[in-house]
């Protein structure tokens, strides 16, 4: 299964060399993957206007009534279908190949605004449970909706806009004020965040939450070029840490300690990749 930042990512890659057709180019696998796959996402969505869970993502709460709230992750699958009504991608719906743009943005629209609903007060979302306001589900949802805000100016209706702003702004601020050292790629995913909301917003302070995240972030990279991932190394979540931090750079500038220590990580990971670019977790 493939998260929704995932699924994002590679239709971000996808608009950035959306000709290249090397064999081996995993945006083009990414991108192909969501192409083939963008009516089962789109109804996954609770696509009924008079539900109480009109624009819900998440399968088990709004149609199976399993648990007891929305888990905010999964409204992430609604901005990958919104990357998907990029200007970009018009020459697939020339094709066919993707619903009309109505029928995308439409869903986009309704995973926005459930999503501002299922926030809390303060800014933040839950995942595990209710009430949890977490740290990851409030970053990485930011970043998916950041970058479909990222992406579709110019095609964003103003009511849109407007609540994708405001919860944007709210969660970005809850963020700005908060850390996670036990889980290093989460620091990482915050400092993504961070620099999509300036970079979206113009906010300054977000800049500096982001720059000062990343700073902390570095203190902790050990000898070898590892990050600790909950006390010791992991390689998944190290390739993981590696693309938000660089993820970062497209948004603010890095500085040259900040992309000696990604090369750093870098250097370790690959002794440990296989030529097919699987890689092994040491014995």
């Amino acid at each position: 299964q493939k998260t929704a930042y995932e699924i994002s990512l590679g239709l971000v890659g996808s608009e950035m060399c959306i000709r290249d057709r090397k064999k081996d180019n995993d945006y083009l696998y990414q991108f192909e993957y969501v192409i083939e796959n963008i009516w089962r996402l789109i109804h996954l969505q609770d696509n009924n206007p008079f539900s109480d869970t009109f624009g819900c993502m998440d399968y088990k709460f709004w149609r199976d009534k399993s648990v007891d709230f929305a888990d905010a992750r999964y409204q992430e699958a609604s901005a990958t279908i919104g990357i998907l009504c990029s200007k970009n991608f018009d020459f697939l719906r020339k094709s066919k190949k993707i619903p009309p743009l109505s029928r995308t943005y439409n869903a986009f629209s309704a995973g926005v605004h459930y999503w501002s609903k299922i926030q809390n007060k303060d800014g933040s979302f839950d995942e595990w449970y209710k009430g949890e306001r977490g740290f990851a589900a409030t970053e990485f949802s930011l970043i998916a909706f950041g970058l479909a805000y990222f992406f579709l100016k110019g095609r964003l209706k103003k009511k849109d806009e407007e609540i994708l702003r405001l919860t944007s702004l709210r969660a970005a601020n809850w963020l700005s004020e908060r850390d996670d050292f036990v889980k290093s790629n989460h620091q990482a995913a915050a400092v993504a965040a961070l620099a999509i909301a300036y970079k979206n917003f113009g906010n300054r302070s977000f800049a500096s939450a982001s720059k000062r995240k990343l700073t902390s972030l570095l203190k902790t990279q050990k000898k070898e070029g590892w990050f600790p991932e909950v006390g010791g190394m992991d390689l998944g979540y190290s390739f993981v840490l590696l693309d938000y931090v660089t993820l970062s750079f497209l948004f603010i500038k890095p500085k040259a300690h900040s992309l000696s220590s990604m090369k750093r990580l870098l250097s370790f990971l690959l002794p440990h990749l296989h030529p097919c670019l699987l890689y092994t977790s040491p014995s």
